[in-house]
């Protein structure tokens, strides 16, 4: 028997994940072939890192970005006074 453990991600994990995702280069190399054999010309380089240049600078980052726009992303945080 099989044992499957569920993974629960919370918005902000997802859109951390999504702040360092978006420094990925998904260029495709041209050698690798297209279905119909013709090779894909590959685009113009990016400013964005391939994916095993990335560190954990990288990851803090996008903490540091994703703290700068908590507001924005998930709203004003609602506080209790309780005295």
């Amino acid at each position: 028997m099989t044992a499957y453990r569920a993974e629960f991600f919370t918005l902000e994990d997802v859109k951390r994940l999504k702040l360092v995702q978006d420094k990925h280069d998904n260029n495709r190399s041209q050698s690798i072939p297209v279905g119909n054999g013709s090779s894909r010309k590959r685009k113009k380089p990016t400013e964005k890192k391939s994916q095993g240049s990335l560190d954990t600078g990288d990851m803090l980052g996008a903490l540091k970005t994703l703290q700068t726009r908590s507001s924005e992303l998930f709203g004003t945080r609602k506080t209790s006074n309780t005295e």
